[in-house]
């Protein structure tokens, strides 16, 4: 990938970096949910900027939908956002996706792990490709679900053993995380061939993959936040996925509409 287009994984890992350390100073401050919603606001504006110096086509789609609500979408996926990354070029091709809860911590104590627990069975019935985003004031960290739903305890602990913070799961900072994401290390094609089904409200459908939406309305539904990087060729037409229409181009329109 990287002999198609040269640093362009690590330049928009680093727009996630960026993205934190623009909104990290809030996470003592704001409820997570406007935290996060700040995340995708300021890496979305990172890629841009990066994206008029790229020599291919860089397209931002963007769902940042409300997830409150017992019928929400963070209910029945588990899941606070999504990220999703598209190539589609002469010569190759690739699509993945992650879904991601956050959680704020303080910087020496770990979320309550029973909410942590039952949030990554969900987002693992859906995708293995899942992760807890542990949100302070310091740093993110990327957490993997599969670890956390097999947990036991009030706190992180591997095989049985109380273990200090840093070492007790295998987490990976931002830069990493979305490094490996742009690359193909980690990602899901499934997540992104389905993004309408996770972000829309009306996503009624089965409780697990494979799914079918059969356009059903959910009362009081709701989808979740979205970021969906395109690259693609200057001269060539790529048919995506998702619904351009649903585009959402500040969060004033989507309801986010206080961020001081």
């Amino acid at each position: 990938m990287i002999g198609h287009f040269e640093g362009l994984t690590d330049e928009l890992a680093k727009c996630a970096k960026q993205a934190e350390r623009n909104t990290r100073g809030k996470v003592g401050k704001e409820y997570e949910d406007i935290v996060t919603a700040r995340f995708l606001q300021s890496f979305s504006e990172a890629v841009e900027t990066y994206g008029r110096k790229n020599p291919y086509n860089v397209d931002i789609q963007t769902h940042k939908l409300p997830d409150a609500g017992e019928n929400s979408a963070e209910s029945k996926f588990g899941a606070d956002f999504l990220i999703c990354f598209d190539v589609q070029l002469a010569d190759f091709e690739m699509s993945n996706g992650i879904l991601v809860q956050a959680k704020r911590g303080d910087v020496d104590e770990f979320p309550p792990m029973k909410t942590i627990r039952d949030q990554s069975e969900k987002m693992l019935q859906w995708s293995p490709d899942s992760f807890i985003n542990v949100l302070n004031n310091r740093s993110y960290r990327m957490y993997p679900a599969i670890q956390m739903a097999r947990s036991d305890g009030n706190k992180p602990t591997y095989r049985g053993e109380d273990l200090e913070f840093d070492e007790a799961f295998d987490y990976r900072t931002t830069l990493k995380l979305y490094s490996l994401l742009f690359k193909g290390y980690v990602g899901d094609n499934w997540v992104y061939q389905n993004v309408d089904f996770l972000t829309d409200p009306k996503n009624h459908g089965p409780n697990s993959r494979p799914l079918a939406p059969d356009g059903g309305q959910i009362e009081n539904g709701g989808g979740m936040k979205a970021l969906i990087i395109s690259i693609s060729d200057p001269n060539e037409y790529v048919e995506l996925p998702f619904d351009r229409e649903k585009r959402v181009d500040s969060f004033i329109e989507s309801g986010f509409e206080s961020f001081e």
